[in-house]
């Protein structure tokens, strides 16, 4: 099983939730960061990994 690390901003808490819930992925809160954001741990399988994927663009978007 893998692991994951993400720093999720406060306007992006809901939608990360949501999204946590919606796959299942196991997950833990770690801490928080001095720039008020929250740091989750995800464990996943190699089948997951689309989920992670998901939670990587909710918390890293890309430019537009």
């Amino acid at each position: 099983m893998k692991s994951r690390q993400f720093s999720v901003p406060v306007d992006s808490m809901l939608e990360f939730a949501e999204a946590i819930e919606n796959s299942g992925l196991t997950n833990t809160i770690v801490g928080t960061s001095g720039d008020d954001e929250m740091i989750v741990e995800v464990s996943y399988d190699s089948d997951e990994r689309a989920a992670v994927f998901e939670l990587m663009e909710i918390v890293e978007p890309e430019d537009e």
